[in-house]
């Protein structure tokens, strides 16, 4: 449990690409798993682009995911809980966890492959752990992005 009260430190870092590989450095720790993929959803929740991933899965990931693609995880999602793929549905991560700001999602976080003793309750809330202590961090780089790319200007630091 002591490793969550760690991650807001490590994740309090300005830029938002630093922040993105800090976030994955520190699941691929605490998870035990490296394949990790962060998406920011586009306002309209049709597209995702991808942020970051573990670098051993990077070329297998798609830049763009159609959120529609995964309908099937979204109302889940969309109650604040973690998606575990218990079907086996393929073409689908082993889960799928969102990030909320302002009651929306604005990115998902994919775990795409999980060894069997990672497909068990202890696992499914270790990440819902991770996904509230590290939440603040990522909802407020995602919402500067948005606004960097929405005004076209950069900006010099994250506003809490």
């Amino acid at each position: 449990m002591e490793k969550f009260f760690d991650i807001t430190r490590k994740l309090d870092v300005i830029q938002p690409q630093k922040l993105f590989m800090e976030t994955i450095r520190v699941m691929e720790d605490i998870l035990e798993n490296h394949t990790i993929v962060l998406y920011s959803l586009d306002s309209w929740k049709r597209f995702g682009r991808m942020e970051m991933s573990s670098p051993e899965i990077r070329r297998k990931m798609p830049n763009s995911i159609r959120v529609e693609e995964y309908q099937n995880a979204i109302e889940t999602l969309e109650k604040g809980e973690v998606w575990r793929n218990r079907e086996l549905l393929a073409g689908y991560p082993a889960y799928i966890a969102g990030i909320k700001r302002n009651g929306e999602l604005v990115m998902l976080v994919f775990i795409q492959d999980a060894a069997s003793n990672q497909m068990t309750l202890y696992y499914l809330n270790l990440i819902k752990n991770f996904m509230w202590s590290g939440k603040k961090s990522l909802c407020c780089v995602h919402w500067n992005i948005r606004k960097q790319s929405e005004t076209g200007n950069m900006w010099k630091e994250l506003i809490y």
